[in-house]
């Protein structure tokens, strides 16, 4: 069966346009099956700030750990035991109550996740689960001696396919799929980074440098820059009929009403930049042409661009 080219999903023989985001296929009699649009290198578009706080937690971790050097394998040993039994225990739990998503079940949202896993350049993808949010809306990223995961919540899928989203949905699956290719998730650069964590607002404050990472690349994968505010909008709003209709400009605008010294305080303290800071960012860094160089294939430039441009720490 043929598929189409920008989204993965099935078409018809013949088709000229994809039933699913509107793709003119070009009059072709078929539709190419999904392949590598481009090789994305996740590490140039870092954002400045997770360069810079990784640097600092590296280094603090790095330097305890080379203190504690005689005794790491007390820690190390358990630790590899107790992650791998941990990992099948999830295994245990995540195969048995969620699906999974395959050649066989979900077709064209398991060739969709392997084109960006492609382009993303990883060795292996991550298995990519549907379950029940319970009313919530949230996919997760997850790595275990045992395997790599992406848990996506079935809420959040229909919200994005009801209305034919197809590059907003391009954009979560690009986003948790950006969190295995940065190392996010890595259980030894975790490890490394590990001892800087106990520090006050210093580990939270990488996290958030994270995603901010993340929402790049997934902005990066769904080759759209309105798509991917709008999916991130759609995780604030939760409304399938309001999320046609919602304006990123006026949702980005919301900002200036912060408080300002109430919500650097809340800054310190969320795991997650808020959601108007992360339309923002994506908004700066699209109009400063990032976006463009890196689906050109000149992402190379991104890197000068972010050493050029301001750093908010």
């Amino acid at each position: 069966m043929p598929f189409c080219v920008k989204c993965g999903i099935p078409v018809r023989e013949g088709a000229v346009s994809c039933p699913g985001c509107g793709f003119d296929l070009g009059g072709s009699r078929t539709a190419a099956p999904p392949g590598p649009k481009l090789a994305l290198d996740p590490g140039t578009l870092r954002h400045p700030k997770e360069v810079l706080y990784l640097t600092i937690t590296a280094v603090i971790g790095g330097l305890v750990w080379l203190l504690l050097v005689w005794f790491a394998w007390l820690y190390l040993i358990p630790l590899a035991v107790v992650s791998w039994l941990v990992g099948q225990y999830f295994k245990a739990q995540i195969y048995g109550n969620a699906v999974r998503v395959s050649e066989e079940q979900f077709a064209e949202l398991h060739r969709m996740a392997a084109h960006m896993a492609a382009e993303l350049k990883l060795s292996r993808a991550p298995e990519i689960f549907v379950l029940s949010g319970q009313g919530a809306l949230n996919a997760v990223a997850m790595k275990f001696l045992s395997g790599r995961y992406i848990l996506v919540y079935g809420e959040l899928v229909d919200l994005m396919l009801r209305r034919g989203a197809y590059d907003d949905l391009r954009m979560i699956l690009g986003h948790e799929l950006a969190h295995h290719a940065l190392g996010h998730v890595s259980i030894w650069k975790n490890l490394l980074v590990g001892p800087a964590m106990l520090i006050p607002f210093l580990g939270a404050a990488y996290g958030r440098a994270c995603e901010l990472s993340a929402d790049r690349v997934g902005m990066a994968l769904s080759g759209d820059a309105a798509a991917a505010q709008r999916a991130l909008l759609a995780l604030a709003l939760g409304s399938e009929a309001l999320a046609v209709k919602v304006d990123p400009e006026a949702f980005a605008a919301q900002e200036r009403y912060v408080p300002p010294v109430m919500g650097f305080i809340h800054e310190l303290y969320a795991t997650h930049p808020r959601m108007t800071r992360r339309i923002i960012e994506l908004k700066e860094y699209e109009k400063r042409g990032a976006l463009r160089c890196v689906v050109s294939g000149t992402a190379a430039q991104v890197a000068k661009m972010d050493r050029t441009s301001r750093l908010d720490v």
